[in-house]
């Protein structure tokens, strides 16, 4: 089953629950208030009291695209969004593209037009910081996207060629280390074997991209060892969790966000460079610096899921009322979680 371009959000499916159970409630008291019968008394259950959740109280996705992102204007006028006016007002004054003054309307004074200006470049800061954010989406779309046409089936190939190289010697050094003993050398081999070949990719690679090859590994690992339908398993797991555990998801979460924001903002610089080449390099460094730190920051948060896995599959599994032989969740169990979360769709 593959993840990807799947949008998964932690947050949608408790908060729709919750905001049905909001609609019922409001139903039954309209219904109740509203009876013309005064000797035919309304019979319904104590009102609940439905607590909205606060954004740091919300569930984080495992899944690297869906979180909403935010909109306030501190999120839009940030110190990024400043520094790409001031270099897009450079590039007007020394780039190879000419660029026309803001116009403005006659008979005003130096104090109207410097607030017209003012008001202006405000409205500029904003603009391009909310254009930014909205990259992201664009930026997650194109590191996950797992078809890259006729250029992809050639990097998907010659992916595949290099893991398989790299897990031919993985198993020769297996082989020399269970030859060689516990103590010998040949172990430290081994391992460094292994780390080569992970570094490629944790499976045989299926996508273009590493960062797509991640996300479809994560699903199959937790498929092929417990038999979960980890997508529809992960918003109750995410009830089940402390709140250290849930700490650590929301910050790996939010260090993709920020690589993602930051790879969008090269992608901004980039294009004054084409009018100004001095910013290209500094537009180069952010979009290197920002696609290393995102897949560090994938590979961190689908440790963390998994490892929620191994830890808390059987809590659910009890929690749904099946049986856990020994506390661990087994293939068999696995798969009727599924059929539970699932619920048929």
């Amino acid at each position: 089953m593959r993840l990807v371009p799947y949008r998964f959000s932690a947050t949608s499916v408790p908060v729709r629950v919750m905001l049905a159970a909001c609609n019922d409630v409001d139903a039954s008291r309209r219904s109740c208030d509203g009876h013309q019968d005064p000797d035919r008394q309304c019979r319904q259950a104590p009102r609940p009291t439905i607590r909205h959740p606060e954004p740091e109280d919300r569930m984080t996705p495992y899944e690297t695209a869906g979180t909403p992102r935010p909109t306030g204007w501190r999120h839009v006028l940030t110190p990024a969004a400043g520094l790409w006016l001031l270099a897009a007002a450079l590039t007007a004054e020394f780039g190879q593209v000419p660029v026309t003054g803001l116009p403005l309307p006659g008979g005003l004074d130096r104090a109207e037009r410097a607030g017209l200006v003012g008001v202006a470049a405000l409205l500029a800061w904003a603009a391009i910081g909310a254009a930014a954010a909205a990259t992201t989406r664009l930026v997650e779309w194109a590191c996950l996207r797992p078809d890259w046409g006729r250029a992809g089936s050639f990097v998907l190939i010659r992916r595949q060629d290099r893991w398989r190289a790299a897990d031919d010697l993985a198993e020769d050094a297996r082989n020399a280390a269970r030859a060689a003993g516990d103590e010998s050398p040949q172990h430290r081999l081994f391992h460094e074997a292994m780390a080569r070949r992970n570094a490629i990719a944790l499976l045989p690679p299926v996508n273009p991209g590493w960062m797509a090859d991640r996300v479809t590994a994560l699903q199959q690992r937790v498929t092929g060892q417990y038999g979960l339908d980890l997508p529809s398993a992960w918003p109750r797991l995410w009830l089940l969790l402390p709140a250290s555990v849930r700490d650590d998801v929301i910050r790996a979460r939010a260090g993709w966000d920020d690589a993602m924001l930051w790879a969008a903002w090269g992608l901004w610089f980039g294009l004054l460079g084409f009018a100004w080449w001095p910013l290209l390099p500094p537009a180069a460094v952010v979009l290197l610096w920002s696609h290393r730190r995102a897949r560090v920051s994938l590979d961190t948060l689908a440790h963390l899921v998994e490892s929620v896995v191994d830890v808390h599959g059987a809590d659910l599994a009890r929690k749904l009322g099946l049986p856990v032989d020994d506390g661990v969740l087994d293939p068999r169990t696995g798969r009727l979680i599924g059929i539970i979360t699932r619920k048929g769709a």
